[in-house]
């Protein structure tokens, strides 16, 4: 069955960790997707999203449909990313996520089962 990591953080956060540790863990995810990749976890390479100040968010005001800036969630963190898994159940994709190697920064990972349209 396949799951959805989204990965949540602070986006102001990773603009303040110096370029020689964000090189760093990228090379700890780039092992770290290789690793699930070469045991069959790995369903879809994912892909990390831009800056939520590139987003646009729209939402229905009952006539028509409004377009803002931004994600506006409640809450410093916005999906900053998402990766596709392929695992047995969801007890083994929570497995799989919770050695997300930059998880110790804080934010958080939600994982989902997938819906398979028809």
């Amino acid at each position: 069955m396949k799951y959805v990591m989204l990965i949540n953080d602070d986006p102001d956060q990773w603009d303040a960790i110096p370029e020689e540790q964000v090189k760093q863990d990228y090379e700890a995810i780039y092992a770290y997707v290789e690793k699930w990749r070469e045991r069959g976890k790995w369903a879809d390479q994912g892909n990390q999203l831009d800056h939520p100040r590139t987003a646009r968010t729209i939402r229905h005001n009952g006539t028509a449909p409004v377009v803002t800036d931004g994600p506006f969630t409640d809450t410093k963190e916005v999906v900053g990313g998402y990766m596709v898994l392929d695992a047995v159940d969801l007890d083994e994709a929570v497995a799989i996520a919770s050695e997300w190697p930059t998880l110790h920064y804080g934010g958080s990972i939600e994982v989902r089962p997938i819906v398979e349209m028809p």
